[in-house]
């Protein structure tokens, strides 16, 4: 038997039933944005927590570094500015002293530059020159010297350095590392180094008289 064609339909969701089903979508939908907002800043909070903590280790690391690294200097009054280590010698060698006395002989301060601490306390007895300055200042300031006769002689006594210098007025620069040296017209230039053998004191005086009493 044939069916008829007029009296065949196709069954459709009522009306009411289309926007039931719409609105149940719409919120699985937000309750899904809702989910993935909240994940989004669950990890943000993560990542800020992580950070809070990389910060305060990094912090407590510097602490401890300054606290090891906080101990005095260097043996000698000039009070030099580096710490011992494998990468510097204590010891002031023949070479760095010849490169002194042939910069002083020839007038040619600025060959010391590379030899200075990067502070280095010039002072000229006498005056009121006195105090810390960049290696660059301090090769200028010894222009002071510049009017100077050589030769120098850097081989003096104990009996005048430390026996009568290292004991009057000036005597701090002529304690611990120092190599210093006088002219025929008694000039004095007195060198002290850091505890890596850096130029870090340059102390010169117009007559040795200023010294001390003659030995």
């Amino acid at each position: 038997m044939n069916e008829d064609p007029y009296n065949s339909y196709t069954a459709y969701p009522a009306p009411g039933k289309r926007r039931g089903i719409g609105k149940v979508l719409v919120l699985v939908v937000i309750v899904l944005l809702l989910a993935l907002v909240f994940w989004l800043l669950t990890l943000l909070q993560q990542a800020h927590n992580q950070n809070a903590q990389l910060t305060a280790q990094v912090a407590s690391l510097q602490r401890k570094a300054g606290t090891s690294g906080g101990g005095s200097a260097g043996s000698g009054s000039s009070g030099g500015s580096a710490q011992p280590n494998s990468s510097c010698s204590a010891v002031v060698s023949t070479s760095l002293k010849n490169n002194i006395i042939a910069a002083m002989n020839s007038g040619n301060f600025a060959a010391l530059q590379g030899s200075m601490a990067s502070q280095v306390n010039l002072v000229i007895a006498g005056s009121e020159k006195g105090g810390k300055e960049a290696a660059a200042a301090a090769v200028d300031d010894m222009s002071y010297l510049n009017g100077v006769t050589p030769p120098w002689n850097f081989s003096l006594p104990a009996a005048t350095t430390t026996d009568v210098w290292a004991k009057n007025f000036y005597g701090q620069y002529f304690t611990g590392k120092f190599f210093a040296g006088t002219t025929q017209a008694n000039e004095v230039v007195s060198f002290q180094f850091d505890s890596c053998s850096k130029i870090d004191t340059v102390f010169m005086a117009s007559d040795a008289a200023l010294l001390g009493p003659a030995h």
